[in-house]
């Protein structure tokens, strides 16, 4: 019967437990910050990402697999690191992001190529992290539940080890919100696609009110066999060199464009090796003159995409060339971005253009944390917890009480 009760009683135990220091985290360690309310973008200038491209430099990256890490309790155990490695480079892959729970891989790390990332986060929901660049795993979470200010202290937290953080899948299992990307700073990047889930309804609703932010296409590979979860979505980045440190900073600039790729069914590893290394899918030009955006590739265009101040607007048709269009940048738009249909059926994704006064980068400050709220709040949660602790210590004496009676 102890045996018994001691087994249906440890679970709850552990729910407590996690619960209790989810408490602590969100309303004792965590401050409460003093949002700015976002503005829609405004000006007469345009900031163009792409401006100061190097045409000829393209390299193609993936930001998100997983490998076997801490005994293979994760998914995507079935991935050997290098095995993993070596799927990427036979896919025609330049950088090769393995973004391992909590652990910062090194295989590789003397390879052209490699940049030591890792995915934070391990409470339900999904809130996680892409940290770049990291020089070592932060372990502070919330198990459980997240409030903004939560959110806000974990961004923070990860950069102070790290040169950037990125939004992984915001859209799964709805973990970060349109309107909390547009509050939230200290980040530029927000994973859009993957083989998870899309997330450009959340971009597009940051965008319209007023926060830059720039796009990452990737696999979030968890089983490299499988044709649908590897070569998935990619990141193209420009002009990277062989320093994290340059690939991470163009990625910041927004000096990049993600691809999600045409997926036959029933196609095998093979064929998919040799079709994505071949499909190089270039972009030539993005230059904006007298108001109008110039885009080309290298491959044909069946249609170019438009999305302006959050709506999707009718398609365009690709100029003579079949490759290229130019797309005014109109007075109502606050920002654009382009898509385009290649004919070989991939969707290619731009980052937005956007409206400044003075044609630098939008980067908002951190928010200031509000000592005295942020006090209120832990001396709430702490007199909360004593007189927890005091009913349950009452009730103990009571129950002893009767039953020595």
């Amino acid at each position: 019967m102890k045996a018994l009760k001691y087994i249906l009683l440890t679970p709850l135990f552990i729910a407590l437990l996690l619960l209790s220091w989810n408490f602590v985290a969100s309303y004792i360690i965590s401050p409460v910050y003093k949002f700015e309310k976002p503005k829609p973008f405004e000006g007469s200038q345009v900031y163009n990402p792409y401006e100061s491209i190097n045409r000829e430099s393209w390299a193609r990256a993936n930001f998100h697999a997983h490998t076997r890490v801490h005994g293979g309790i994760t998914n995507g155990a079935h991935n050997l690191q290098d095995q993993t490695w070596k799927r990427y480079r036979d896919l025609g892959y330049d950088i090769i992001g393995i973004s391992d729970y909590q652990s910062i891989n090194t295989y590789g790390k003397d390879s052209a190529g490699y940049i030591p990332l890792y995915e934070h986060g391990y409470g339900v929901g999904k809130k996680h992290q892409l940290v770049l660049n990291a020089k070592r795993v932060d372990w502070f979470d919330y198990p459980i539940f997240q409030t903004l200010d939560n959110k806000q202290y974990m961004i923070k937290r990860l950069l102070e080890t790290a040169s950037a953080v990125a939004i992984a899948h915001p859209n799964k299992s709805k973990a970060y919100s349109g309107e909390e990307l547009s509050q939230l700073a200290g980040f530029r990047l927000v994973e859009v696609a993957s083989t998870m889930t899309r997330s450009f309804a959340p971009w597009d609703s940051a965008l319209t009110r007023g926060r830059a932010l720039f796009m990452l296409c990737n696999d979030d590979c968890h089983d490299i066999s499988h044709t649908h979860d590897v070569g998935v979505s990619y990141t193209m980045v420009n002009d990277v060199g062989e320093n994290p440190e340059k690939t991470v900073n163009a990625l910041l600039a927004g000096q990049s464009y993600g691809v999600i790729t045409y997926r036959p069914e029933n196609e095998s590893m093979t064929a998919k090796i040799s079709r994505t290394r071949n499909e190089k899918i270039l972009l030539e030009k993005a230059e904006l003159r007298h108001d109008t955006f110039f885009v080309a590739f290298n491959c044909p265009v069946t249609e170019f995409g438009l999305v302006a101040n959050g709506r999707e607007m009718p398609p365009i048709q690709p100029d003579s060339t079949g490759k290229a269009a130019a797309i005014p940048f109109e007075a109502g738009y606050r920002y654009m971005r382009i898509t385009a249909r290649t004919e070989s059926g991939a969707m290619v994704i731009l980052n937005p253009l956007f409206r400044t006064i003075d044609g630098s980068f939008p980067d908002p400050d951190l928010p200031v944390a509000n000592r005295f709220w942020s006090a209120i709040n832990g001396g709430i949660t702490l007199l909360a917890g004593a007189v927890l602790l005091a009913l349950i210590r009452r009730r103990n004496k009571i129950r002893k009480s009767i039953n020595a009676a």
